[in-house]
């Protein structure tokens, strides 16, 4: 439960059911494993190296407003984090990027690794 809710044990009709958010640690090994297959399942194919002439860091992605900064956690659904590519950053290559998705990275796992 999260902070703050309290489970009923009352049988009575006007009280409020409430239900646990289901975390990784809860999945059986089957389900992780079925949940690892369909993230990683996708066949993707690859005919050559570019000459890194072409790079650049692309604008798009989860919204800095939709995140809380200080976790990359998300301010709409709890519990999901984000960070690196996967977030609305634009600069000039170089560095930024790399320098983003490290960071974001490590914020991102360390506040994901508290929450689980």
């Amino acid at each position: 439960l999260d902070e703050g809710e309290a489970s009923s044990s009352s049988s009575s009709s006007s009280s409020k059911k409430t239900t646990r958010r289901p975390r990784w640690a809860d999945l059986s090994d089957p389900a992780l494993e079925a949940l690892a297959t369909r993230l990683t399942d996708l066949p993707l194919s690859f005919d050559g190296k570019d000459t890194n002439k072409d790079e650049f860091v692309t604008a798009g992605g989860v919204r800095l407003p939709d995140l809380d900064l200080r976790t990359m956690r998300s301010t709409i659904c709890p519990g999901l984090h984000f960070c690196g590519e996967l977030i609305d950053v634009d600069g000039v290559t170089g560095g930024f990027n790399f320098q983003n998705c490290w960071t974001s990275g490590f914020i991102a796992g360390a506040a994901a690794a508290d929450f689980a």
